[in-house]
């Protein structure tokens, strides 16, 4: 199942004019040798640092073209933000929302650095944009955002039986917050 928003096309992902800076090659994803890198630095099966996993947080949300405001507010004070439709407009995550990343992260051992809630033709959606415990992964999760791809925690509010982790498709808004342009549900018993 390929989900769509309501009254869109498909996107082409970040390969349009509204995200010139992946074209021009200002931000790159790294080589594997940085995942080995942070990899060797402990034991094979200790978690990474969460100091790590905001690092490379940031690097993702610059590479994105988050705004700034939004990136700072990450970075200095541990404050994740939902862009909500249309236009992208960047608000913190609280209460119930902040509960479900919280959960995520706890029972992952990931860290959510932004979440992008949609209304789609299955209903309303949050995409958790995350970064794992496996380092040896981020080198190619850069490179696929690069395309408007990235692994994502989706909570399908009104079927919570299809949550689960999923490629999803993402565009920059206008408003330098992101949308939700397709998924593949990661699980293939979802239909």
């Amino acid at each position: 199942m390929v989900i769509t928003m309501k009254g869109s096309k498909r996107s082409k992902g970040f390969k349009d004019s509204r995200c010139s800076h992946f074209q021009s090659g200002t931000v790159s994803p790294t080589q594997p040798e940085e995942a080995s890198q942070i990899h060797d630095e402990g034991n094979r099966h200790m978690n990474v640092s969460i100091e790590k996993k905001r690092e490379e947080a940031i690097k993702r949300m610059q590479m994105l073209g988050i705004f700034r405001e939004t990136i700072r507010q990450f970075k200095d004070e541990d404050c994740v933000s939902i862009s909500e439709p249309p236009h992208g407009a960047f608000y913190w995550a609280q209460g119930e929302d902040l509960k479900r990343i919280k959960q995520f992260e706890k029972e992952h051992n990931a860290l959510v650095f932004v979440v992008i809630r949609s209304y789609t033709n299955a209903g309303k959606i949050d995409s958790m944009l995350f970064v794992s415990d496996n380092p040896e992964e981020w080198w190619m999760e850069r490179t696929n955002l690069m395309f408007g791809m990235t692994p994502a925690y989706l909570h399908c509010f009104d079927a919570p039986n299809r949550s689960g982790v999923s490629i999803i498709g993402i565009a920059r808004t206008a408003g330098s917050g992101l949308c939700l342009t397709y998924c593949f549900p990661g699980d293939p018993n979802v239909s």
